[in-house]
C-alpha cells in the first residue's frame, strides 16, 4: 500500500480518495500527518465488534419485538438493522453512522417467516470489515374462532293413546274412542291408522298435538282388538301403537 489509490481501496473509498479523507480515519483531532504515516497506521486499526440481542421474536401478528445493540470500538462506518422476508427488505429499523448503543423496536404486521439482520461495517487493520448477525422472526396468524355448534332441538317424542271418549262414548253397537297424542310439527297433517288401515286424517295444532274421535263397531261375544298409531305426513314421524278392544 503505497499510493492514495491503494489507500482508497483499503478503506473502501473511491479511487479519487483524498489524503484528508483517509487520514481522518487514523488521526486524532487537530493532528497533521503525512501519507507515509497514514499508511503505517492503517494496518494497526483496532477490530470492530457486533453484540446484538433480540427479544420477543415470535407471536401473533401484529406484534412488536426489540433489538438491543452494544457500542463498538474501532472505526465503524455504519450500523444497519433490517427486517427481511424471502430475501427482500421489508423494513429498516436502524441505519446509523457509527456504532451507538441503542434499543430499537421492530414490528411484524403480517404472518410469516422473517429474518432480522444486523450488519455493522467498519475499517480495521485488514481493511473494510463487515460483521453480520441474524435472528429468525416468526409471525403467527390469529387463530380463526371455531364457530359455535348449532343447537339442534331434540326431536319431540311422538305419542299415540286411545281411550273411551267420555263426551261421546258411543251406543247402539258402537264404542266412541278418542285417539290423541303429540310430537308432530305445528299444523302438520296427521294420519290415524287402525290395524295398518288408514282410519282418518286430522291436523296437529300449533304445539304439534292432535286428537280425533273414532267410532268402532262392537263385536260380541268376541271383541275385536284394535291397534292404532299416528303418522305425520310432513315430518315422516310415526308414533307408538296403542291397543284396545271393542
Amino acid at each position: 500500500m503505497n499510493t492514495l489509490r491503494e489507500i482508497g481501496e483499503f478503506i473502501g473509498m473511491s479511487p479519487g480518495t483524498r489524503l484528508r479523507s483517509a487520514s481522518d480515519i487514523v488521526i486524532n483531532p487537530g493532528e497533521e500527518i503525512s501519507m507515509r504515516e497514514v499508511i503505517r497506521r492503517l494496518p494497526n486499526l483496532p477490530p470492530i465488534s457486533l453484540e446484538a440481542v433480540a427479544e420477543n421474536t415470535s407471536g401473533e401478528v401484529p406484534f412488536r419485538g426489540i433489538v438491543h445493540l452494544r457500542s463498538s470500538t474501532g472505526v465503524v462506518l455504519e450500523t444497519h438493522v433490517g427486517l427481511f422476508r424471502n430475501g427482500q427488505l421489508v423494513g429498516t429499523i436502524i441505519k446509523d453512522a457509527g456504532a451507538p448503543a441503542t434499543d430499537k423496536v421492530f414490528e411484524v404486521v403480517d404472518p410469516g417467516s422473517y429474518v432480522l439482520e444486523v450488519t455493522r461495517t467498519g475499517i480495521t487493520g485488514t481493511g473494510v470489515t463487515q460483521l453480520r448477525k441474524t435472528f429468525d422472526i416468526q409471525g403467527r396468524a390469529k387463530p380463526v374462532p371455531t364457530p359455535p355448534t348449532p343447537h339442534t332441538p331434540p326431536t319431540s317424542l311422538v305419542t299415540c293413546s286411545a281411550e273411551l271418549d267420555g263426551d261421546d262414548p258411543g251406543g247402539q253397537g258402537f264404542d266412541g274412542m278418542r285417539i290423541f297424542g303429540g310430537g308432530f310439527l305445528a299444523s302438520e297433517p296427521v294420519e290415524i291408522f287402525d290395524n295398518e288401515d288408514l282410519a282418518t286424517t286430522t291436523k296437529a295444532d300449533e304445539f304439534g298435538a292432535y286428537k280425533v274421535h273414532l267410532s268402532f263397531a262392537k263385536t260380541l261375544p268376541s271383541p275385536t282388538h284394535h291397534t292404532v298409531h299416528a303418522h305425520g305426513q310432513l315430518s315422516g314421524r310415526t308414533s307408538n301403537q296403542a291397543g284396545f278392544s271393542s
